[in-house]
């Protein structure tokens, strides 16, 4: 029993001991050469942003610019290792510089002398002087003479952090911990070795976590163990599953927007500006009496893939789909200006009636050489009003739904019943945004249900585009028809392999054939729906 006790005190202690002495000399010579490799990296790259800045803004300090030299000091600024930029004239006065109020006084935080001016290069600052501008911080400085040919104009002060080299310093002596963990592990027989591999299964979680807080749920944990730590990876991929089935149903702009700002995820609403565009299948009833189930889905879907795919090329968000119909919300984004939403969304539905018509050509085509996808092509009416709705979370604890509601929702699908032919119509407070975008034709006034006489409606419908905007549309939908539309939906089910490689290659450049060569009048075309 003694010999025991001295035996379970005598590994650990020995380990222990490895442990700080290798962890220590590796934690010294590892920190010191690390951070003396770094130092002369940021030294090399505080010499090379000096130079090309004083070079490439010399003519701004020559010709007095001070605007577009503060914006080139404030460009510079955005450099996270950049503590601080100053630029000063031939006499020693601040011409630019991260702080505003310090422009136009002399230079005061080190004495400049003349010869400062006017070196034949860029020079490191020597670290008492720098030490001392900067305060409390450790920092490299760097100065750059300003020169038109041979004539001094000024200098750069250019003050760079030395926080990357304290963090590898970090970075380092956690490394040389870990590099003595493992030499200890390798002189106490692998014992530590078994363990680090046992919990290896932890950090790949990790991983697979990270990736799919960013939506991506293709990885999952290996799971071939039959121990408990294999119980937890088929656990854990089972729960990834879940939560993989759940994000179908979630549009991903949505998800952003809530982990963006969790307090959006709290009941309540608000008013805001948005575009809603209500799209919807003619002649639904009448194809899916000719057609079984699984044709119906895979059609709809077909067609669905094109519009959320334009829907997010457009900052857009599917709000729901219903049966053969499908709702998009376009918000006034912070970066919008003007009606930009407006914009954004009418472009959407154009552009989704617009694949309506190149994916019915290309079935109509494949059915002329008696080739049966189990497909036809399919009409869609689209409508788009805008303005201000009440957007937020509908329902209770139990259900929620991120969706928006208002007048404007009504007039967009009361709208979209006068879609009986296919086209494109938009009420007119979004035509009076989009006229340099769209070719309109004027609708008869209407009063739709729900609606006064006072509040009669003229809406328009879509017969083109502008010359830029068929060439922004041509080349957008040569993007959506991609090789994962037609792998998912279009390629016949008993294809696979290379068969249908070739089969998904042919279709894409026939699709490229068609939007190319269909007329604009024809992309925007009416059609006569039994």
């Amino acid at each position: 029993m003694h010999s025991l006790l001295k035996l379970t005190l005598k590994y650990p202690l020995f380990i222990i001991a490895a442990v700080a002495l290798t962890g220590g000399v590796l934690t010294a010579v590892l920190t010191i050469q690390t951070a003396r490799s770094l130092e002369q990296e940021i030294t090399k790259r505080g010499l090379a942003l000096a130079k090309n800045f004083s070079v490439a803004n010399a003519p701004l300090l020559l010709a007095g610019d001070k605007s577009k030299l503060q914006l080139a000091v404030h460009t510079l600024l955005t450099d996270q290792d950049v503590v601080d930029v100053t630029v000063v004239d031939h006499k020693k006065i601040v011409v630019a510089a991260k702080t505003t109020e310090d422009i136009g006084q002399p230079y005061a935080d080190f004495r400049l002398e003349e010869k400062d001016l006017e070196p034949p290069d860029v020079m490191r600052l020597p670290p008492a002087v720098t030490d001392a501008q900067s305060g409390a911080e450790r920092v490299f400085g760097f100065i750059a003479p300003m020169k038109f040919g041979d004539v001094p104009l000024g200098a750069l002060i250019l003050t760079l952090s030395r926080r990357s080299i304290e963090q590898t310093r970090r970075q380092a002596a956690q490394f040389a911990i870990l590099i003595a963990v493992a030499t200890a592990v390798l002189i106490s027989l692998g014992a530590l070795v078994f363990t680090r591999r046992e919990l290896r299964i932890l950090g790949d979680m990790q991983r697979v976590l990270d990736l799919q807080t960013k939506g991506q749920f293709n990885e999952r944990l290996p799971s071939t163990r039959k121990d408990e730590l294999g119980d937890l990876a088929r656990a854990f991929n089972r729960m990834s599953d879940q939560v993989e089935l759940f994000f179908h149903y979630l549009d991903q702009s949505i998800v952003d927007r809530l982990l963006h700002d969790p307090s959006l995820a709290k009941p309540g609403g608000r008013l805001q500006e948005v575009a809603v565009v209500f799209g919807d299948m003619r002649g639904y009833t009448a194809m899916s009496n000719r057609r079984t189930a699984q044709e119906v889905v895979r059609m709809i879907n077909s067609y669905f893939y094109l519009f959320i795919e334009i829907v997010r090329t457009f900052q857009g968000t599917i709000d729901k789909t219903m049966g053969d119909a499908i709702m998009a919300v376009f918000e006034r984004d912070r970066n919008d200006t003007g009606d930009d939403y407006k914009r954004r969304a009418v472009l959407a539905t154009a552009y989704m009636k617009a694949s309506t018509v190149v994916l019915g050509k290309f079935i109509a085509r494949r059915l002329e050489r008696n080739e049966d996808l189990h497909f036809e092509p399919c009409a869609f009416g689209f409508a788009m009003a805008a303005g201000t709705a009440i957007v937020g979370n509908m329902g209770s604890r139990h259900r929620m739904d991120y969706t928006v509601c208002g007048r404007v929702v009504n007039l967009a699908s009361r709208l979209e019943k006068e879609t009986s032919r296919g086209e494109v119509v938009i009420d007119n407070f979004t035509r009076m945004s989009s006229t340099d975008l769209l070719l309109l034709e004027v609708l008869p006034t209407v009063q739709p249900k729900g609606f006064t006489a006072s509040e009669k409606v003229t809406p328009h419908r879509v017969i083109g585009l502008n010359d830029q905007e068929i060439t922004n549309l041509r080349r957008t939908l040569k993007h959506v028809f991609s090789q994962e539309f037609f792998k998912d939906h279009i390629v016949p089910e008993d294809m696979d392999g290379d068969v249908a490689d070739s089969w998904v290659h042919d279709a894409q450049l026939e699709v490229i054939e068609i939007i190319a060569g269909t007329s604009t009048a024809e992309l925007f075309s009416l059609r006569a729906v039994q």
